[in-house]
């Protein structure tokens, strides 16, 4: 059995897949037998094996509201899920001076195929209350990958610092009170700060 094609532009659709099984350039041919004057016909087929290899995650970090003088982390897994080695470098960090990469690498780092990975870890470091949100963004290159030559994780955070008042206002005097007894008053405490 074989596909047939109906006379008078009738068509057909056959599908042609392609699974690279390594980093190479790979070419064939589609060959279709047939009984039309032209009975055989040569389709040319190629394509390219790549490494789709680095995986990032998360792309963003958010620190939300942090106390002044605290310095939270958080981490970013590079992961290599391509079949080669790939290399990253040039580790930078950009934007508010609060946030630093926590031991940076000194040079490249090197992960293997098949899974290697490394973890980088993001400290937000806020000095002083914050107006509003500051970002930041943790850059660096890829020698290896197809697709990405580099990457960037974006990161925002506010530094807040505590502000509370009581209501009412200090003296709390309880005045004269009798032994044994145990007067209360209440004591509004409001934060009006971060």
């Amino acid at each position: 059995g074989g596909l047939v094609v109906n006379a008078n532009g009738g068509t057909r659709v056959i599908k042609v897949q392609f699974t690279p099984d390594a980093l190479t350039s790979f070419s064939g041919n589609l060959i279709i037998a047939s009984n039309a004057a032209n009975a055989t016909t040569e389709v040319p087929l190629s394509g390219i094996g790549v490494n789709f290899a680095t995986d990032v995650s998360p792309e963003s970090l958010a620190f939300d509201d942090v106390r002044v003088g605290t310095e939270p982390t958080q981490t970013v897994t590079v992961r290599n899920t391509g079949l080669t080695d790939v290399t990253l470098s040039a580790f930078a960090v950009t934007g508010d001076s609060s946030f630093s990469l926590v031991s940076p690498p000194s040079g490249s780092v090197t992960l293997t195929g098949g899974g290697g990975q490394t973890m980088l870890t993001v400290k937000f470091k806020p000095l002083a209350p914050m107006a509003s949100t500051v970002t930041g963004a943790l850059g660096f290159n890829i020698a290896g990958d197809a697709f990405k030559t580099s990457a960037t994780v974006d990161f925002s955070g506010r530094g807040v610092k505590p502000n509370l008042v009581f209501d009412p206002a200090s003296p709390y005097d309880f005045g004269n009170v009798r032994v044994n007894d145990e007067p209360t008053q209440v004591v509004t405490i409001r934060n009006t700060g971060g």
